[in-house]
């Protein structure tokens, strides 16, 4: 699964972790892949996978 967060303007930390909560836990990807995240947004993914000991299957794509 790709998420595209080019034109995100905010993201709570509850907004963000109910994405991983939907796509990694209910929806059971097998990966979702980050692109366009600001700082803020990629801490608050990584430590919402943190606790849900599903960081390995949280990438984020180098910009180009």
């Amino acid at each position: 699964m790709v998420l595209d967060c080019t034109d995100l303007l905010v993201g709570t930390p509850s907004f963000l972790d109910e994405i991983v909560k939907q796509i990694l836990v209910q929806r059971n990807a097998r990966s979702l892949s980050v692109q366009g995240a600001s700082t803020r947004a990629h801490d608050l993914l990584e430590r919402s996978t943190e606790n849900r000991n599903m960081r390995d299957r949280l990438m984020f794509a180098v910009p180009s």
